[in-house]
Parts: structure tokens; C-alpha cells; sequence
């Protein structure tokens, strides 16, 4: 062979080891960012847990006891024959969903012979079972609401009709009715706005428990019955848009009132944790489809509330999905511990517990969902390229699931434009004039309640040192109200001292103070400050008396 030929032959053989050592390196190179990235994600747990590949793994056979609630949203899910039937053949896994009383659920969870109790965070709460959360399901963002103005009192147009009609009856003898579903997401929703405004008290109404929202609906609707307000659900709340009643608060004014969980029985986490990984791959599998296709899960719904899949849809408008990726953020960056504290703090002030929790992390664990949590990201990893919109959903951003594929893109259009238009209201006042917040349109939902009073310096709006603590509260109150929904008017008032034209400027300028305050505490509402001077004095005090000189906080609804 020629000396030509063995240069070439050794440069070809060059150029081959260092394409294939080049390919070696490009493959590990990869591998080690994939192994990088689980590493990442692995070191948030407390424990270690096995990546799983159902295609690549043989499947072992489970059985799992399921219990929850009626409901037409996640329920709806976890209950149909389908989804059983999915699970069953593609997971191996078979679940006995039940149906019991309250105090069997919490017994069987107990004594191990309940796996998964379907559940909310407040339900959670109250019982305390034992069990942790380890799934998170989905949010009311308008599936719960507090309706009033049916036919029979069909003149009480606002809360203030409903407060001057409640206080004309307390003044005969006679309370006005008010009905909602027995140890529901409805009973919390009363009982939440009756700690949280002065003008619906539940002790001003005479109340008619039932078992079902189903039930609330005919009471409601009945020219029969007594009753002036219903605390509905879905697909009543529905209706009763339909027939043109008033939604006094729903949920989608406090989207993270009501929180759907799933908890699992400490024994089951103990002795066989393999079945509720299983089960929340599974679950969290199914929504990732619907994410990408919601066609199964409005069918699931449709079915089992006996409703179209155009009416399973409007279902689905008040429902917002967690994701497995969304919710284990929740678990890690501290959101789950902070909403858990919240709603402990609403449980306070509503009786059902003594205090809040010392260690609410103890509530939860992130290690069954890691696994399920690793599949959807590994999804948003492959999708965020050619269809980030998908993958951003997948993430947890936005509407999870959407009200339908063909008008997802129409609705994403119509809400960007929506905020735009409207995003001058949200985060302050600062670019609106005295005429631009003579003309801002809301409806009142009510007098927000707290502890304490707000008070300042004579003569002043400096505020008193013992009046942070209180800001801080209302703080806390506010911010469980959606900002995009919910505008706040803060109205300052002063006792009849000095001059008419001085006292409007320093009630005003009190009512600024506290704005101020409140969005220092990151607070981004719509705020309005009102200043009444002593135009509207307290009848049980002298004029000049100090009390006379109050701060109002009133929450209200922006009409867009």
C-alpha cells in the first residue's frame, strides 16, 4: 500500500474516532443534564424515591378504598366507571370508591381501612384525621356561590336591601331564611362570610340545613319557603345566574378559599407508600391529557352529573385544575403551608378549630407526588418548544384545563385584551383622577370584620404604633379576595372638630395612609380612598368624641 494511501486511511480513521467519541460525548453530555436536572428535583425531597416508566415497568396490582363527597368537579373524576376502568387496565390498579357519613370516613382513615380520603383543606382541617395531603386537586374559582334575589324576594337587589329587609325582621320577631348543604364546601362558604363581613351575620337568619345542594336549589326556588339566600354549588350556581339571580361572594372572589386534597391514611403511607404513588401517577396522568385535550374529563363530568358536554363545560368554568408539577411547587416553595395557615385563621374565627396549627408542614408530605410531578415536567420539557401555551398550563399557569380546545385560543386572546384594557385597576390608584374614581363601577359585597381598631395621632395621619398589628390582619384578610375581582374602599371618618374643609382633607388623607400601608405589604388590589370628614358621625357618641374618628373598609366587586 502506498505511503498516499496510508495517510488517508489514517486520516479517515481519525476523523471516524473523533466523530464517534464527539457522538459519545454529545450522548453523555445529555445524560448527565437529564441526570442533573432529576438531581435538582430529587434533592427538594426528604426521602429517595425511584424515577418510574409504566411502559418500561411491569405492573403490580393494587387495590385502593377511595371515599369523598358528591361533587360534580374532581369527585366526578376520581368516581367514574371509565376512570376506574383506565386504571385498572393500564395501572393495575383497582379502586373501591365509597361513599360515607362523615364520622366513618374519619374512622376508617384511621384504622387504615380507608387509603384515600377525597377532601377540602378546611374539612382537613377540622377533622383531623390521621393522615397527610399528598395530592392536590383543584380550586373553586365560581363553582360555590351565595345567591340571593330569587322570585319571592325578588326586591332585595344588594346586600344593604338584604341588611335593611333582615334588620325589619329582627324587628317583628321573624329572621329571614337562608339554606346550604350540611358539612359541604357551602356550610364553609356561609360561615366564612359571616366572620368576614359585618352585614351578613348567621345568627340574623334562620337556617335550613340540607344534604345536597340539590335540595338548597328547591328551597330556594319555592314560592313555599321562607328562604332569602342559598349557598349553592354547582351546576345550581348555574341556574341560578340563569334566573337572573344575585351572586352576593362566590368563589371565584376568594379562588383559594376552597382547596380539593387528597389524603392519604398515615398506615397506607406506612406500610404500602408503592399504592399511593401508583394511584397519583395515574391521576395526574389523566389530567395531563386533558390539558392537552379535556374531551374525557368533560365527558366523566357530563355523565355523572347527567348534564350535556356543553353544560359539563360550564362546569369546568368554575373549576381550576392542579397539575402534579403545580402542585408539588405548592408542597415545596411554601404556598400549601401558607394557604393551610390562612384557612386554620378563618377556622379560628369561625369556631371549628381552637388555633392554628403549630407545624402546618406536618400536614402534607411531597414524596408521594415526586414521581408524578417528574412525568408532567418531563411533558412541559418536550412541549415548550413547538407549544408553550400547552406547556405553561402544564405548569400550572393560567386556566389548567380548558373550557374547550377550538376556543382556547379565542378565550386566551379575549382575556389578554381583558387585562389590558383593565390593568390600570390593578396593583393601585395612582393613575386615576378624583373623576376617574367617581365613575368606577363595583357592587358592594360588604364591611370587612377585624379585631382592634385603626387609629392615629391627634390632628394627624400619622398612625398609632398599635394600629401595624391590626393593618396586618386586615392585610391578611384581603389578600384571600382575588385582585383581578375585588376592589377595597377605605373611607376615613372624624369627629366634628375644627373646620368642614380641614376634616375632609385629613379623613381623606387617613384613608391614603392606610392604602399605603397595605400595599407596602404587597397587597395589589384596586384600592379607592373616600374621605367623609363628620358627615356621617356615629349616633351612640358625641360628635367630638374620639371614637367618632373610625376607618371603613369595604369590599367591593369591579364591574368590567
Amino acid at each position: 500500500m502506498s505511503k498516499e494511501n496510508n495517510r488517508s486511511l489514517t486520516f479517515f480513521a481519525i476523523s471516524l474516532t473523533i466523530i464517534t467519541a464527539g457522538g459519545i460525548l454529545w450522548l453523555l453530555g445529555s445524560l448527565i443534564g437529564e441526570a442533573i436536572w432529576l438531581l435538582a428535583k430529587r434533592n427538594s425531597q426528604s426521602a429517595t424515591i425511584e424515577i418510574r416508566d409504566n411502559s418500561k415497568r411491569a405492573i403490580e396490582k393494587i387495590e385502593l378504598n377511595v371515599a369523598g363527597n358528591e361533587s360534580f368537579s374532581s369527585y366526578s373524576i376520581i368516581s367514574h366507571p371509565e376512570f376506574k376502568k383506565t386504571l385498572a387496565e393500564q395501572y393495575g390498579i383497582k379502586i373501591n370508591y365509597q361513599e360515607h357519613d362523615r364520622n366513618k370516613k374519619i374512622d376508617l382513615l384511621d384504622r387504615g381501612e380507608l387509603d384515600i380520603w377525597v377532601t377540602t383543606i378546611d374539612r382537613y382541617l377540622s377533622e383531623k384525621p390521621k393522615g397527610k395531603i399528598v395530592g392536590l386537586i383543584d380550586r373553586s374559582v365560581g363553582a360555590d356561590a351565595i345567591v340571593f334575589n330569587n322570585k319571592k324576594y325578588s326586591n332585595i337587589e344588594s346586600i344593604d336591601d338584604l341588611n335593611n329587609l333582615l334588620r325589619s325582621e329582627r324587628e317583628r320577631g321573624n329572621k329571614l331564611g337562608l339554606s346550604y348543604a350540611n358539612d359541604t364546601t357551602s356550610e364553609y362558604l356561609a360561615l366564612v362570610l359571616s366572620s368576614e363581613f359585618e352585614e351578613f351575620n348567621l345568627e340574623y337568619f334562620k337556617i335550613k340545613e340540607t344534604e345536597k345542594a340539590r335540595e338548597t336549589w328547591h328551597l330556594l326556588t319555592s314560592s313555599r319557603e321562607n328562604i332569602a339566600v342559598g349557598v349553592l354549588s354547582n351546576p345550581y350556581v348555574i341556574l341560578a345566574k340563569k334566573e337572573g339571580y344575585k351572586i352576593l361572594l362566590s368563589s371565584e372572589d376568594a379562588p383559594e378559599l376552597i382547596v380539593h386534597v387528597l389524603v392519604a391514611s398515615d398506615r397506607t403511607l406506612e406500610a404500602n407508600p408503592e399504592k399511593i404513588i401508583q394511584f397519583l401517577e395515574a391521576y395526574y396522568a389523566l389530567i395531563d391529557r386533558n390539558v392537552l385535550e379535556p374531551t374525557q374529563i368533560k365527558e366523566y363530568i357530563a355523565s355523572n352529573s347527567k348534564l350535556s358536554l356543553k353544560g359539563a363545560e360550564k362546569i369546568l368554568t368554575g373549576i381550576d385544575f392542579f397539575t402534579a408539577t403545580e402542585a408539588s411547587n405548592w408542597m415545596e416553595d411554601g404556598t400549601l403551608k401558607k394557604h393551610i395557615n390562612l384557612i386554620a385563621s378563618t377556622l379560628v374565627e369561625i369556631g371549628k378549630i381552637q388555633e392554628i396549627p403549630e407545624n402546618s408542614q406536618a400536614f402534607f408530605t411531597s414524596e408521594s407526588i415526586y414521581p408524578a410531578s417528574i412525568n408532567t415536567e418531563r411533558l412541559i420539557r418536550k412541549l415548550n418548544p413547538e407549544n408553550p401555551k400547552i406547556a405553561e398550563r402544564l405548569a400550572g399557569i393560567g386556566e389548567t384545563i380548558a373550557v374547550a380546545r377550538h376556543d382556547f385560543e379565542k378565550h386566551q386572546a379575549k382575556e389578554q385584551v381583558n387585562q389590558e384594557e383593565h390593568s390600570h385597576e390593578i396593583g393601585g390608584i395612582e393613575e386615576y383622577t378624583d373623576q376617574d374614581l367617581a365613575e368606577f363601577k363595583t357592587t358592594k359585597l360588604g364591611h370587612l370584620k377585624w379585631d382592634g381598631r385603626i387609629t392615629f395621632k391627634y390632628g394627624s395621619a400619622k398612625l398609632d404604633p398599635e394600629s401595624s398589628h391590626v393593618l396586618e390582619q386586615v392585610a391578611e384578610k384581603i389578600n384571600e379576595l382575588n385582585p383581578q375581582r375585588v376592589a377595597v374602599r377605605v373611607i376615613g371618618h372624624t369627629s366634628r372638630t375644627g373646620t368642614l374643609e380641614a376634616n375632609q382633607k385629613l379623613s381623606k388623607q387617613r384613608a391614603q395612609v392606610v392604602i399605603d400601608v397595605l400595599q407596602k405589604r404587597g397587597l395589589t388590589h384596586t384600592f379607592i380612598p373616600e374621605g367623609k370628614d363628620y358627615n356621617e358621625l356615629l349616633p351612640q357618641y358625641a360628635p367630638d368624641n374620639p371614637k367618632q374618628q373610625r376607618t371603613e373598609i369595604v369590599i367591593e366587586r369591579i364591574q368590567l
